[in-house]
């Protein structure tokens, strides 16, 4: 009924997945970085300022200027997860046949430039970037296999985004209350001074833990409007209108992945398995549903 088990594995779009991957992966190498940066602003720095406080201003004045120099290194980030989330957006569009808005997602990536990344990974068939989407889809109508595919990207991220919003609020706290306590009888000029080298860990923490709650809203909401998708489609609604609403579902998927932090690949690797059995078992159910429905 549609082509998507076949698209999905040309070359060309197993290469548009590897240069997203690879593109995801210096970003979480780039935030690792600034992250291991603070937390050793944050040990080392009271460790230093205990043992000689003459350097306590200097430490401070150090931990300030990291804060302005995360700013630019944020922003490295941001623009390769843009470049991978416009570059994975290619490959939905071609592989569910959607319609490239270029309102919500700019110019496409340079052909160069996607083989420049790609080539960047080591071992491609240790990526396992065959099947991204189950391939029972392609026993149905595209109109609503596209749904079911757009509705797989996002199925299991909300629980992930809500283990690790929690767990850095936990971080938050023990690292505030460590704070405070250390230092809850200094005068002000004191507590100001010993609680800076902290400052830049707190930044990041605090960043996150809005980021992958806000991620976590976003994703229900994609299922949400999926789910409803899903429903008009199998009350045969028009495909024209259809296609239209999936091209603004995929609108707020690409906005998603173009803000969502990445999952740190030790995570996606140890789950990732468990994820997509429980995805394909999804799809597979309701590719079955419709089609016992359209031969009864």
């Amino acid at each position: 009924m549609n082509s998507i088990a076949t698209r999905q594995n040309l070359e060309v779009n197993i290469t548009r997945l590897a240069a997203q991957r690879r593109l995801y992966s210096v970003v979480k190498i780039l935030f690792y970085s600034r992250t291991v940066i603070a937390v050793a602003l944050a040990v080392l720095g009271p460790l230093v300022g205990a043992a000689k406080p003459e350097l306590k201003t200097a430490i401070a004045a150090l931990a300030l200027c990291f804060v302005l120099i995360d700013l630019f290194l944020e922003n490295g980030e941001s623009s390769r997860r843009t470049k991978a989330a416009k570059i994975q957006e290619m490959f939905d569009c071609d592989v569910l046949e959607i319609p490239w808005n270029e309102i919500a997602a700019g110019k496409k990536v340079d052909a160069e430039d996607v083989r420049a990344a790609s080539k960047k990974i080591k071992n491609l068939a240790a990526q396992k970037l065959d099947d991204w989407y189950p391939p029972e889809t392609s026993k149905i109508d595209i109109t609503i296999a596209r749904i079911i595919c757009q509705r797989a990207n996002v199925s299991w991220d909300t629980k992930l985004r809500r283990f690790f919003a929690h767990g850095y609020v936990i971080a938050l706290v023990i690292l505030i209350g460590i704070s405070l306590k250390l230092n809850w009888d200094q005068k002000l000029s004191d507590f100001i001074l010993n609680i800076s080298p902290v400052i830049p860990l707190l930044k990041i923490l605090i960043q996150q833990m809005v980021s992958q709650y806000r991620t976590a809203g976003n994703t229900d909401n994609i299922k949400t409007q999926a789910d409803a998708l899903i429903a008009d489609a199998e009350c045969s609604v028009d495909p024209l209108e259809l296609t239209m609403r999936s091209r603004s579902l995929q609108d707020e998927i690409y906005r998603h992945r173009k803000s969502a932090q990445p999952i740190p690949d030790v995570v996606y690797w140890i789950f990732r398995n468990a994820f997509e059995d429980e995805m394909g078992y999804s799809a597979s159910n309701k590719v079955a549903e419709i089609l016992k429905e359209s031969s009864s």
